[in-house]
């Protein structure tokens, strides 16, 4: 019979959780790596979880150490502030933002479940892929062109950004929602290209902009072709994700921001962007005014910039609202004094609230611009 020492029982015990958590973060990694086209066979995870045991077995003291980097890790997934919101929200999927790709339209007729700690909505998309009504004509009052706040994220499918222009207007179905979560200005120009070129016409388009085109275009560098591609250690993003010490080393210790970039190497990144944005401007502006669509450029604050009252397309704002040629409105302004009303504090987009009041102040300013658009 095997006398086993309370050491070796703790041992034991520790070799267990670091058994399931071996598992748990081996079974997220082959997650992320089949969706980067690299496929790992069961028995290699069965193997390589096996290893890592009788590792721990065999070495101690190193054993210890894992134990104070578990606690750390456990610890820190509750105070981080370099915790994402996917994760403060309830998520435990994250990854480095660099592995994040543009997104496209979701599959025709599906549904997503969009469960956070703050909110749960389910967001029903149409045969086009984007959330809204299914078409009943190709021709629309206007397109609206954004993000996530376009898409709705935060409310139901009732109070998005779409449907209240249309409830002030006095129509049904008459504005296409364009919105996809994460997207920036750059990648979804082809997608509205894709829907304009199968037949769709609108009055307007609005292009609604926040500072989260700058990041999303900053981790896409190997997609958009206009930016220098950045090159990170594929290890490095994927510890990032799973590991919260790492973080605080990359960002505390080597001062480097969310894309692995030191101050200068951002302050470049970011000076080629805003160029981008602007040029892609220009360029939305050129292909509605030859398909005899009028453009309104919208800048939308975020919750950070709400807070801070810095706005990270302060450069872009300045231009084009000095720009004639070019319709565009600052929605900044109508957020100054009321920040918290508006905005879920861990999520950072709209509450329902927050999208009734953009929606009328939206509607008021385009109203400005155009009185022919509440026709």
């Amino acid at each position: 019979m095997i006398k086993l020492k309370k050491l070796d029982i703790l041992y034991l015990g520790l070799g267990f959780v670091l058994l399931f958590i071996t598992i748990s973060t081996i079974y997220k990694s082959a997650i992320l790596f089949s969706e980067l086209g690299i496929c790992f066979h069961t028995r290699t995870l069965v193997l390589l979880a096996l290893l890592s045991v009788f590792f721990v077995f065999k070495h101690k003291r190193i054993a210890s150490l894992f134990f104070i980097s578990f606690f750390l890790e456990f610890s820190l997934s509750f105070i981080s502030p370099y915790r994402s919101y996917p994760e403060k929200n309830g998520s435990n999927k994250y990854t480095s933002p660099l592995f994040t790709r543009a997104p496209t339209p979701f599959n025709p007729g599906s549904s997503l479940a969009d469960e956070k700690i703050e909110f749960h909505y389910v967001h029903h998309f149409n045969d086009l892929g984007y959330q809204d009504q299914n078409p009943r004509s190709k021709i629309f009052k206007a397109f609206l062109l954004g993000d996530s706040f376009v898409q709705g994220v935060g409310t139901d499918s009732l109070h998005t950004i779409d449907k209240q222009l249309e409830k002030k207007i006095g129509c049904d179905n008459c504005i296409m929602s364009l919105g996809l979560s994460g997207s920036d200005l750059v990648t979804h120009f082809a997608q509205f290209q894709k829907v304009v070129e199968n037949g769709y016409h609108a009055e307007y388009a609005l292009l609604n902009l926040n500072y989260t085109d700058l990041f999303e275009i900053s981790i896409r560098t190997k997609e958009i072709k206009e930016i220098e591609q950045r090159e990170t250690s594929l290890a490095i993003q994927f510890l990032y994700g799973y590991s919260y010490l790492i973080r605080h080393l990359c960002h505390d210790v080597f001062r480097l921001n969310y894309n692995f970039l030191n101050p200068k190497e951002q302050e470049l990144l970011y000076s080629e962007i805003h160029v981008l944005i602007l040029n892609y401007i220009y360029k939305y502006k050129e292909y509605c005014d030859h398909n005899n669509i009028n453009l309104i450029v919208v800048f939308q604050p975020c919750l950070e910039e709400c807070t801070s009252k810095i706005y990270q397309l302060d450069q872009e704002i300045s231009l084009i609202m000095a720009d004639t040629s070019v319709w565009a409105i600052n929605m900044n302004n109508y957020f100054n004094n009321a920040c918290l009303n508006y905005y879920w504090p861990i999520d950072g987009h709209f509450t329902t609230e927050g999208y009734t009041f953009y929606s009328e102040k939206l509607y008021e300013e385009i109203i400005k611009l155009d009185n022919d658009f509440k026709h």
